[in-house]
C-alpha cells in the first residue's frame, strides 16, 4: 500500500486515490467517509476519494459544513494532527445538534476519526474515517495502526500538492508568454532553444529565426547567426545584453534583443545560465502601436507612422 501511497502521488488525477480509501476504509471497519478537500472561504468540500452517498460532499457543502459544531477544531489542525469528535464534542452534546439531527445521523456518521493531511490559508485536506453510534468508536490501537500508514500518505498528499502547485505556475508562465506580442526565445550557453512562446512560432513559420536539428537557434544569414552567437555568449559570459538588426522578409528589417536570464533546475545551488531572446518588427509596421499612439496623444494615422519610425531610428530620408 505505501508503494501505491507513492505512486498516487506522482498523479495529477486525484481520483487514484480511490482504491487506497476504500482499502484503509475496509481495515479500520470504517462506515462511509471521503478523503478531501476543504476551501476554507467556501466551506466547500471537494473530494479526492469517497464512499459517501452520492450527492452527500454536495449537500454537506450548500448547507451544513458551515454549522458543523466542530468545523473550526478541523481548520486549526496542522498537518499530521488527528481529531476525534468526542473529544471535541461529546456524544450528548453532538446528538442535540440540527446537523447530527438532520443531515448526520441520516448516514450513520456520529464517531468521526480526522486527519490532517495539509493545512494551507486556502484551504485544508483530510482523510476522514466514520462509524454508526451502534458501533464503538475508534479504539487507541486502531488509530495507532493506521497513523504507520497515514504519515506516508500526509506526505504524498503534500507532495502532489506542491507538484499540481508547480504545474500551475508553469501553465500560467506558459500562457502569459503566449500573450505577447513579441517573440521571446529560451536558450542555454550552446545557444539551443529551452522554449519558445506563440509568437516565436509564428516568427519560425516565416522563416526570419530558425531551429537546427541539434537546437540551436540560427537567423537567415550566417553573418547574423555569428552575431547572435556573440551576443549570447556575451549575455552568458559578463552578463550584459545587447541588439541586433536582423532581415525580415516582407518588413524590411526586424530588431533582436539578448539579455541574460538565469532559472534553477534541480538541486537547489544548480543554477542553469540561460539568455532570453526577443525580437520585433520595426514599431512603424505595427497598425495597432499607430493606433495606441493616436488614441493616447490625439496624433492623425500619418504622425503616428512618423512617430513609430523616429522610436525606430529610421532616418529623416527614410520616413519621408
Amino acid at each position: 500500500m505505501i508503494e501505491q501511497i507513492y505512486e498516487c502521488a506522482a498523479e495529477a488525477d486525484t481520483g487514484h486515490w480511490q482504491a487506497v480509501y476504500e482499502q484503509l476504509a475496509h481495515d479500520m471497519s470504517a462506515g462511509s467517509g471521503s478523503m478531501q478537500y476543504i476551501i476554507k472561504a467556501e466551506n466547500r468540500v471537494v473530494p479526492i476519494a469517497t464512499t459517501n452517498p452520492p450527492g452527500f460532499e454536495e449537500e454537506l457543502s450548500q448547507h451544513y459544513m458551515a454549522k458543523i459544531p466542530y468545523r473550526n477544531a478541523l481548520f486549526r489542525l496542522r498537518a499530521g494532527e488527528i481529531f476525534e469528535r468526542y473529544r471535541h464534542l461529546d456524544d450528548g452534546q453532538f446528538k442535540r445538534t440540527a446537523v447530527y439531527r438532520r443531515f448526520l445521523k441520516k448516514v450513520d456518521k456520529f464517531h468521526v476519526l480526522h486527519q490532517c493531511l495539509a493545512a494551507t490559508p486556502d484551504f485544508v485536506a483530510g482523510i476522514s474515517f466514520t462509524r454508526p453510534e451502534s458501533r464503538e468508536r475508534f479504539s487507541e490501537g486502531e488509530i495507532a495502526n493506521y497513523l504507520k500508514i497515514g504519515k506516508h500518505i500526509q506526505r504524498a498528499i503534500t507532495i502532489q500538492i506542491e507538484l499540481q502547485r508547480a504545474a500551475g505556475e508553469n501553465r500560467l508562465l506558459s500562457e502569459g508568454w503566449d500573450r505577447m506580442d513579441h517573440a521571446a526565445f529560451f536558450v542555454d550557453a550552446a545557444g539551443r532553444v529551452i522554449y519558445y512562446n506563440a509568437a516565436a512560432g509564428e516568427i519560425i513559420k516565416k522563416g526570419d529565426v530558425g531551429i537546427a536539428k541539434s537546437g540551436e537557434i540560427g537567423v537567415a544569414g550566417h553573418p547574423e547567426t555569428r552575431r547572435l552567437r556573440e551576443l549570447i555568449s556575451k549575455a552568458m559570459i559578463t552578463g550584459e545584453g545587447g541588439l541586433m538588426a536582423i532581415a525580415s522578409r516582407g518588413q524590411g528589417r526586424s530588431y533582436l534583443s539578448v539579455s541574460p536570464f538565469a532559472e534553477r533546475f534541480g538541486p537547489p545551488g544548480l543554477a542553469r545560465p540561460m539568455a532570453l531572446i526577443t525580437l520585433r518588427a520595426p514599431l512603424g509596421t505595427d497598425p495597432g502601436k499607430a493606433r495606441g499612439l493616436a488614441q493616447l496623444f490625439g496624433l492623425t494615422a500619418a504622425e503616428s507612422k512618423v512617430a513609430l519610425m523616429i522610436a525606430d531610428g529610421d532616418s529623416i530620408k527614410e520616413i519621408a
